[in-house]
């Protein structure tokens, strides 16, 4: 039983380190998105490098959802929505899909698995890079 909780907490060390190198690298930009009127108290960062395009999501101060909804992230790009995937339900920060050149992001709330299009009725946070 102590040799499984040691192995848990070194890997929860090494994940809490890779975090960490990516929200103060000089490489990657924060952006913070803010709630809209939908949920005005809701938050999420995105650590964005836009030459190589990396992209991760702190998730950790938007709304529990319903088990049938998931959040999914796009990048505004040439005044379109790109995909960036589903935010995870598990883990508060996450890696999403790369993209360059975003003017903006923004979370929707869309059912699970997310949509091809964002629902915009349903956003709930935007955040100008």
């Amino acid at each position: 039983v102590l040799a499984n909780q040691v192995k848990y907490v070194t890997g929860e060390s090494e994940k809490m380190k890779n975090e960490l190198a990516i929200v103060t690298s000089p490489v990657h930009r924060q952006i913070i998105l803010n709630g809209l009127p939908l949920a005005p108290s809701a938050k999420a960062v995105i650590y964005w490098n836009n030459e190589t395009g990396q992209t991760y999501i702190n998730s950790a101060a938007l709304p529990q959802v319903a088990s049938n909804e998931q959040f999914q992230l796009w990048a505004i790009v040439d005044g379109k929505p790109v995909d960036l995937g589903v935010v995870s339900k598990d883990t508060s920060f996450s890696i999403m899909k790369d993209v360059k050149n975003a003017q903006a992001f923004a979370i929707t709330l869309e059912p699970l698995g997310g949509k091809p299009t964002p629902t915009l009725e349903k956003m709930y946070v935007v955040g100008n890079v």
